[in-house]
């Protein structure tokens, strides 16, 4: 009986996802939650190496590249879904959208923005 309450309230696995979050975000306001949560967040990136972990479609470490004078490496899954978006954003030349680091680079921000929920063992 427990474990059904939840289903109640859960949306069917195979219905498409809610039209929020990922679906809605753009270039332009892919930010807007990060600059709203977290005060100074652009003075803290600026001009800085700056890993976004767990990056998905890309769009938060390419507005930073483009608009804050960093360098972005975005780090996600190998998932090919990611990889094709990620080449429409291949011209940023501060911007490196990848599924692996190397042991030698170092960054002044990490950051990591919706994407713990996704993580089974955060």
């Amino acid at each position: 009986m427990p474990e059904r309450i939840p289903l109640k309230f859960c949306k069917p696995l195979d219905a498409p996802d809610y039209p929020g979050g990922t679906v809605r975000t753009n270039l332009d306001n892919s930010l807007s939650f990060l600059l709203k949560t977290t005060p100074g967040f652009i003075d803290m990136v600026r001009g800085k190496a700056v890993l976004d972990f767990g990056c998905g479609l890309g769009n938060q470490a390419a507005k930073l590249a483009l608009d804050y004078d960093c360098f972005v490496t975005g780090l996600d899954l190998p998932r090919p879904y990611l990889q094709s978006h990620w080449s429409r954003f291949a011209s940023i030349p501060n911007l490196r959208l990848t599924t692996e680091l190397l042991t030698s680079e170092q960054f002044d921000v990490v950051y990591s923005c919706s994407s713990f929920e996704h993580f089974p063992d955060p």
